[in-house]
């Protein structure tokens, strides 16, 4: 019979190794459909062309941190396979020195380096 794997607080108690949340448990929506609440009718009809491809993924972690993934041309992105990327502790946007050098969001990220920031910042 093989043995359980108990999931507590993000550790493979089998292993007892952290269970690290990566870009393939990112889910993607449309940008502009996730502000539909924010937006008039008007301004949803202004930005529709120009955020047409934008698409965001938001992911919460436990120790409570968020990180915002973008895509799309009207962010630090190239639309189709590079990625912009922020993060948040609770409602503030915050750049952790050792993630984020610059003081600023990173931009023109791959997949792997979106996993490697998301590994980063649950790791805070």
């Amino acid at each position: 019979m093989p043995r359980s794997r108990l999931r507590l607080r993000g550790l493979n108690h089998t292993t007892m190794e952290k269970q690290y949340k990566t870009f393939d448990d990112l889910v993607f929506e449309g940008w502009l459909e996730r502000r539909a609440d924010t937006f008039s009718v008007r301004e949803m009809l202004a930005y529709a062309d120009l955020y047409s491809d934008a698409k965001q993924a938001v992911m919460a972690f436990e120790n409570g941190y968020q990180i915002s993934v973008l895509c799309g041309e009207m962010f630090y992105s190239n639309g189709k396979d590079t990625y912009e990327v922020a993060t948040f502790k609770g409602d503030k946007l915050v750049y952790p020195a050792n993630i984020f050098p610059d003081d600023d969001v990173l931009g023109y990220l791959t997949k792997d380096e979106v996993t490697a920031v998301m590994r980063e910042v649950q790791d805070l």
